[in-house]
């Protein structure tokens, strides 16, 4: 619920942001909410194999975020705030533990430079951190 929360906090700041640029295309630069947030979380490509059955909590956790940014990026799509959902990858965190193979730091620097191209045609998807499309 968090996340849900926080966006209808922000929602008039976003929308008066989106306004003062209105004509632009949608972008991170007009008004955008962006999630970090998990590839597993995506019901078409669950597996039924037992590593599912680890991280239950978790996954489900990012598909209800997931579901819940879609469901908003429908209902503020007309007012140009751009919504995104990325999957940064397998990166070393205290979750990713040591033996993931990307550094935090240039995640977190990939991520910036893929947030400069976000616009409208990324609206409402749940995407890799190179901007490949996830199915839900």
């Amino acid at each position: 619920m968090g996340p849900i929360l926080l966006f209808q906090e922000l929602l008039p700041c976003l929308e008066k942001a989106a306004d003062s640029q209105k004509g632009e295309r949608m972008s991170v630069s007009r008004a955008a909410v962006i999630n970090i947030t998990s590839k597993f979380a995506s019901l078409t490509n669950m597996t039924d194999d037992k590593d599912w059955l680890n991280s239950i909590p978790y996954r489900v956790s990012k598909t209800a975020l997931n579901m819940s940014m879609r469901i908003l990026s429908v209902i503020v799509k007309n007012l140009g705030i751009l919504v995104v959902c990325i999957h940064p990858g397998w990166v070393k965190t205290e979750m990713g533990k040591e033996e993931a193979p990307e550094e935090i730091a240039d995640a977190i620097t990939r991520l910036f430079e893929k947030l400069s191209q976000l616009n409208e045609t990324h609206h409402g998807t749940l995407m890799e951190k190179n901007g490949t499309p996830i199915p839900f």
